[in-house]
């Protein structure tokens, strides 16, 4: 049983990757991202309301496992050791095998994509270039950088290690 957080800031590429690695991947994976599971009105950037999006992740993932699913893919921003290891833990506890990846990319890369995106609802453009910063320096299984990549490329990546491991 295996969970893969892919951790980024936004702008990064999770929300892309993971709609590439969903197309791509044909074995029974699930696949959450900490958005879907934290749509709450009105947001609220606090402790509470992102320990209760990692709550319902690992409930999500623990929900897989009852019906045969061994693998799931986890997107989310964790840009502080305390924020992923509490993720971890609590997936551990329930049995699974964690593998963290982070994705960044440079600077000025990030600041044209999340200019380019425009949606900021809960973290702005100064704190995704903060939380890109943050999330390179956290120990991680593996670091990618996905500035010159493509989509494509990112996700490619992403199935050699999925596949390695």
């Amino acid at each position: 049983m295996k969970v893969f957080l892919i951790n980024s800031a936004p702008g990064v590429g999770k929300t892309s990757l993971v709609n590439q690695l969903h197309s791509t991947i044909k074995e029974d994976f699930a696949f959450f991202d900490g958005d879907d599971v934290g749509k709450i009105v009105p947001y609220k950037l606090n402790r509470r309301w992102l320990n209760l999006i990692q709550d319902n992740l690992v409930c999500c993932a623990a929900n897989c496992f009852k019906y045969n699913i061994y693998n799931v893919i986890i997107s989310f921003v964790f840009p502080t050791k305390e924020r992923i290891e509490r993720i971890k833990n609590k997936l551990i506890d329930h049995g699974f095998d964690v593998v963290h990846i982070a994705l960044f990319c440079e600077k000025e890369e990030l600041l044209r994509r999340l200019k380019e995106r425009n949606n900021q609802k809960i973290v702005d453009i100064e704190s995704g270039v903060k939380y890109n910063e943050l999330i390179k320096e956290l120990d991680v299984d593996y670091l990618i950088d996905t500035t010159k990549l493509s989509k494509k490329e990112v996700a490619n990546e992403i199935l050699k290690i999925v596949n390695d491991i």
